[in-house]
């Protein structure tokens, strides 16, 4: 499914739902936020309501999974025995 990119973020182009995963988080936050926009506005139909709402899952689910993985990522100090050690949550 496509749907109209929301004319603050782009020059009309399609989004595709496989193209959201090979956004970055700067992307998909960033396309979130205007259809966030765009529904709050109440100028679409019921169709368009409900195609964006699809679309903003997925980017949610998007960063989610973004946030995930650098979270994963993140050395923490662990305090052992007197001893700092650092170690990934991995």
């Amino acid at each position: 499914m496509a749907i109209s990119t929301p004319p603050s973020t782009g020059h009309g182009e399609m989004i595709m739902k496989n193209e959201v995963e090979n956004m970055v988080f700067e992307e998909a936050f960033q396309e979130l936020e205007a259809i966030v926009s765009k529904l709050e506005s109440g100028d679409l139909t019921l169709e368009e309501s409900i195609e964006m709402y699809e679309m903003a899952a997925s980017l949610r689910d998007r960063c989610r999974e973004i946030l995930d993985q650098a979270e994963r990522r993140v050395e923490m100090l662990v305090v052992d025995e007197g001893k700092v050690e650092i170690r990934s949550l991995e």
